[in-house]
């Protein structure tokens, strides 16, 4: 949405109206890795990642709409425990990035707000690189420029004149497997297959470099012991192996649930109450499953907004802009970009007929 108009709403009271409408909603935002690039760093991820200096000053802006609260106390506002909060807001980061801890972290503490992590286990147990990242990181120091991926019997030609042409290839290559794959646990199989190719032709990978990175590294089980101490910090699971939890094996899918909890609560010496469902894939015996392994609350990658009476296991959420302007993240983190989209269909619907 263009700057102009933004800041019209603003001077119009739009926003605040906005709040107003929707003061009795509670609102999750998503967010992954948190970084600003800097000239020192070894690599930049093709994909974007969040703007520090943008969050700051988006989180300024946003504090004056939106009460930022924990999930605990969303979870109590949600079963009418506790009283409801005007535009309550909870901030969840998925993945376990070391870089919520190092860069976004002093973030929250400079705004007083919250902050809930979810870590998928197996991946802080050894340090391993998500495929996603490994990927992005080979794609960029090996020779790719016209080399053709083969992918469930059609070909994928790798275009690296540029950042952007190689993001798109990149993306059609992640796109591809995610299409043609029997089960997220071949794709994952067939994507680390393809980086292990490319980093032996390459002699290089991202673990050489992984000690002193600031895009890609995990949190380690210290680091997340020593944060979990802070009362306004919480940790939650994101599975043991960052899998889709959704149309899986009911024994798996128990064992992810079960076990990625248990480690947790194990470094952490606290309850781990939360889960988030990666990648947002979930189904009817993902939930109950989750209320059986005594879990609270689950967030979905889902779009929307949640009310009293909602199920806890199937919680909403918007995605924090990587970038922009206070007032385009504003409008975003509050729905209202996304309502006036829907309005701008039906209107044109409503034309065509």
């Amino acid at each position: 949405m263009k700057q102009r108009l933004l800041k019209l709403f603003l001077l119009l009271g739009i926003f605040r109206i906005w709040a107003l409408l929707r003061r009795s909603q509670i609102t999750i935002l998503m967010i992954h890795g948190t970084r600003d690039a800097d000239p020192a760093d070894a690599w930049q991820p093709l994909r974007p990642q969040a703007s520090v200096r943008d969050m700051d000053a988006a989180l300024a802006l946003m504090k004056r709409y939106f009460n930022f609260i924990s999930m605990d106390d969303a979870i109590a506002m949600l079963k009418g425990e506790k009283p409801l909060k005007p535009n309550s807001c909870v901030l969840t980061f998925d993945d376990g990035y070391r870089n919520n801890l190092t860069d976004a972290l002093p973030l929250l503490r400079k705004h007083g707000i919250p902050g809930l992590f979810y870590p998928a286990t197996a991946h802080i147990d050894q340090q391993k690189v998500y495929w996603i990242d490994r990927l992005d990181y080979i794609l960029q120091k090996a020779d790719v420029e016209g080399r053709e991926i083969q992918i469930g019997g059609q070909s994928v030609k790798i275009d690296a004149s540029s950042r952007g042409a190689l993001l798109n290839s990149y993306r059609r290559i992640i796109m591809g497997f995610k299409q043609h794959s029997e089960s997220d646990e071949a794709m994952q199989h067939e994507l680390y297959a393809l980086a292990s190719k490319l980093e032996a032709e390459a002699d290089d990978s991202i673990d050489q470099v992984i000690d002193n990175d600031r895009w890609a590294a995990l949190m380690s089980w210290e680091e997340i012991a020593q944060a979990s101490q802070a009362p306004d910090l919480l940790f939650g699971s994101h599975t043991v192996d960052h899998v889709l939890i959704g149309n899986d094996r009911k024994e798996r899918v128990r064992d992810q649930l079960v076990n990625s909890k248990a480690a947790i609560e194990q470094h952490t010496g606290k309850p781990c109450d939360h889960f988030c469902y990666p990648a947002g894939s979930w189904d009817k015996q993902a939930v109950e499953l989750l209320a059986e392994s005594g879990y609270r609350s689950a967030v979905t990658s889902d779009f929307g907004t949640n009310r009293v009476g909602d199920n806890p296991l199937i919680l909403k959420r918007y995605p924090f802009p990587n970038s922009g302007s206070p007032l385009n993240t504003l409008a975003h983190t509050s729905g209202l970009i996304y309502a006036l989209s829907a309005l701008k269909q039906r209107l044109r619907g409503k034309a065509a007929d």
